[in-house]
């Protein structure tokens, strides 16, 4: 497996695992309904954007294998 493929993987595991998080808080009045909506919005567009950055951007980087 290559690092183009886990990184995203690991980032979208988190995403999946945020933005619960991020509804209960704006739920709870700790954060804004602006900011838990960027909030939520970075997280779940960090996958996307690791992985185009490591597929066609830095394919070099990207090929390296992890195991």
């Amino acid at each position: 497996m290559t690092l183009d493929i886990v990184l995203p993987g690991i980032l979208l595991f988190i995403a999946i695992t945020e933005v619960p998080i991020f509804m209960f808080m704006r739920a709870r009045g700790m954060v804004g309904n602006n900011a838990a909506n960027l909030m939520m919005l970075a997280s779940a567009s960090l996958p996307l954007l690791a992985y185009v950055i490591l597929k066609f951007l830095l394919p070099d980087i990207g090929a390296i294998e992890v195991f």
